[in-house]
């Protein structure tokens, strides 16, 4: 996906589970309208669907949350 710029740190979902990538959304959105050219609206639906509802993978956060 190209989302490793992204990644601002790692994390646990659990104490016993395991180490996670941690991605920005706000990062994510941008590579997403940079690399294929999504609009800022295309690349939030695309992260808000695909990327943050999934139970796996990385965590995903804003500097907000």
């Amino acid at each position: 996906d190209g989302l490793e710029s992204a990644v601002v740190g790692h994390a646990q979902r659990t104490p016993d589970g395991p180490i996670v990538a941690v991605v920005s959304i706000d990062l994510a959105v941008e590579v997403f309208m940079q690399n294929q050219g999504m609009s800022l609206e295309e690349a939030i639906e695309y992260v808000s669907f695909n990327c943050e509802g999934a139970y796996m993978g990385p965590m995903w956060g804003s500097e907000g949350s």
